[in-house]
């Protein structure tokens, strides 16, 4: 929808141009009818014609391009934010969020999502829920879910945790932690800094992807032993994104990078452990 508008705002942006042009035309040649006749005032209005289409031919492809540009650009910026926030909560409390907190009888409370909300100015949201209730407790449920005027969700979520290149399940996240024994977390436990002998740019952090059904406050992740380390792939879950050729990621040095499909599944699987000892290397490129 958004090719089609820009492809219409380009049309008609230069519909204006081609016809000046053909004025100019009759302008320039004022006694074209009479010397050269019907004709060949014709065929000089067919060339500037041309040259009109030559024009919007050469605008579509920028066109078409920007949109998905300018979505990527926000889904770095939200990565930006979630990992500039994981490091204020680091140097507050000495590590990263752990991917859940979990109650005396060990079910999981909430998500790293909700512990980073102070960080990311959503200190009134937070102060609203009850950490020491699940997340979906009568309570803790009526504040995540109640309406927001202009939320196409009819739910409350912060905007850094969905991915605008995503316009189905408005309600669910686009970014979510690795969980494993090795990665940013397994669950209930912190890993710090210095626990990340393989360099924090090198490990992930957070990552983005698509259709998983998870609410931005549900304490779920993706596991790194149930996804496919290649970059979008068609049949299983894994990293992956709306975004044409690629995917990104939010590291453990604050850093985004992104992927293109064709990464080396070897070095994703690498760069998901902290402590691994691989060489990643080989990932990085431009793109």
């Amino acid at each position: 929808m958004d090719d089609i508008l820009g492809i219409a705002f380009v049309f008609l942006l230069l519909l204006p141009l081609g016809l000046g042009f053909l004025g100019l035309y009759r302008v320039v040649n004022p006694y074209a009818r009479k010397r050269r006749g019907a004709a060949r005032e014709l065929l000089g209005a067919v060339g500037w014609f041309l040259l009109f289409a030559l024009l919007v031919a050469l605008a579509l492809p920028s066109v078409g391009s920007a949109p998905h540009a300018a979505r990527r650009s926000q889904c770095t910026n939200n990565l930006k934010a979630i990992v500039g926030a994981m490091h204020n909560y680091h140097e507050k409390y000495g590590c990263f969020p752990p991917a859940y907190t979990v109650g005396k009888n060990g079910r999981p409370l909430h998500s790293w999502r909700v512990l980073l909300l102070p960080f990311m100015c959503w200190q009134s949201l937070y102060n609203e829920i009850r950490l020491d209730e699940p997340y979906d407790s009568p309570h803790n449920r009526e504040v995540f879910e109640r309406h927001e005027p202009g939320d196409p969700a009819g739910l409350r979520i912060p905007f850094e945790y969905r991915c605008p290149a995503d316009k189905k399940n408005c309600a669910d996240t686009n970014y979510v932690m690795l969980l494993g024994p090795r990665t940013i977390s397994n669950g209930p436990n912190s890993v710090r800094l210095k626990d990340i002998t393989d360099g924090a740019p090198n490990t992930i952090a957070v990552v983005e992807t698509y259709d998983l059904g998870i609410r931005w406050y549900e304490p779920r992740d993706l596991r790194v032993d149930e996804m496919s380390f290649k970059i979008n792939h068609p049949e299983y879950i894994g990293i992956a994104s709306r975004h044409p050729g690629g995917a990104q990621v939010g590291l453990a040095d604050g850093s985004v990078r992104f992927l293109p499909d064709d990464t080396d599944p070897r070095g994703v699987e690498a760069m998901t452990t902290i402590n691994g000892g691989e060489d990643v290397s080989a990932v990085w490129r431009d793109y």
